[in-house]
């Protein structure tokens, strides 16, 4: 989505295609639905508003900018096809999304996990080896 909020903005500068981010992934009235980046960048070239659903669904911004979708790292061929190499976290129900903050959740619990076991201390209800 920034690639294609600095193309619509028609800047690299952040302050200036930050705000399009929302813009193409909540879209607008009238907008085009677009499922790749080469979809995106030909509608915008030629002069029309987009919304942005990409291989991980739509992606909907609140006020505060926060999207409750999925974080995935995505690549690019150079004809626009997209590729999912994977996510920011994995999820502890493998390819099943409970929702929100699930990957955000069993990292914490895990991060937790191992910085006990890393400074030596039981986690609660551990057993001694």
């Amino acid at each position: 989505m920034a690639a294609l909020a600095m193309i619509a903005a028609k800047s690299t500068n952040t302050a200036t295609w930050k705000p399009w981010i929302a813009k193409i992934g909540n879209g607008v009235p009238g907008a085009v639905v677009v499922n790749s980046f080469a979809q995106g960048a030909a509608a915008l070239k030629a002069g029309k508003q987009i919304r942005y659903v990409g291989p991980g669904g739509p992606t909907s911004f609140d006020s505060y900018n926060d999207s409750t979708g999925i974080f995935q790292i995505d690549t690019y061929s150079p004809t626009g096809a997209v590729q999912v190499t994977g996510n920011i976290t994995a999820a502890v129900m493998g390819r099943t999304y409970l929702g929100a903050g699930g990957s955000i959740a069993s990292t914490m619990v895990f991060g937790y996990v191992a910085a006990r076991h890393a400074a030596g201390r039981q986690v609660a209800g551990e057993m001694r080896r």
